[in-house]
């Protein structure tokens, strides 16, 4: 018997979309039409959008798995992928902020998830009067360019991480100094 994990989705052929879809199917019942209140966005459903997880892999930089087995992207940055220069450090970053630790979720409205099924999130890390922006601190460290998608409405902390971007740009640090591509 398979685990429903994203990965055994994939192995089958299947969107990792599903498994969110399957979570507000088995937490609304299914007759979900009827379970879900008239006045509640499927987004504020914590089945689906938790407002805090344990994570259990980072794969990049900007994209991680709970220890539910739902994948996540940071929203509004992109740190290098596998093979690219900085691939390492941005992904060791990304470790040491949030490997086994609890964090907390914050979502968008309009950017719920990317192609690949995975939820758009900001990231928060440590306690309610330290508390960090794991995004931002991507894009201050030079290990993540800002995405800004013209389509959608600007984001909420977008100002915060054009700010970082740029602060991390005139240091010229990582993704910004002289050497890397």
């Amino acid at each position: 018997k398979l685990p429903l994990t994203r990965q055994t989705l994939i192995k089958l052929g299947l969107p990792a979309v599903l498994i969110p879809g399957l979570l507000l199917a088995a937490s609304l019942g299914w007759n979900w039409q009827k379970s879900l209140p008239k006045n509640q966005n499927y987004s504020q459903n914590q089945q689906i959008f938790p407002q805090a997880i344990t994570v259990k892999d980072v794969h990049d930089g900007d994209s991680f798995t709970s220890d539910t087995g739902l994948s996540f992207r940071l929203l509004g940055v992109d740190a290098p992928e596998s093979g690219k220069p900085l691939y390492y450090i941005a992904r060791a970053k990304t470790i040491q902020l949030t490997l086994g630790k609890k964090v907390e979720l914050e979502y968008e409205e309009g950017y719920q998830s990317d192609p690949y099924g995975r939820l758009l999130a900001y990231v928060w890390v440590g306690e309610k009067t330290g508390r960090r922006l794991v995004n931002q601190i991507l894009a201050a460290d030079g290990l993540a360019r800002v995405v800004i998608n013209d389509r959608h409405r600007k984001l909420k902390y977008q100002d915060k991480l054009l700010e970082a971007q740029t602060q991390a740009q005139k240091q010229k640090l990582n993704l910004w100094s002289s050497t890397s591509p």
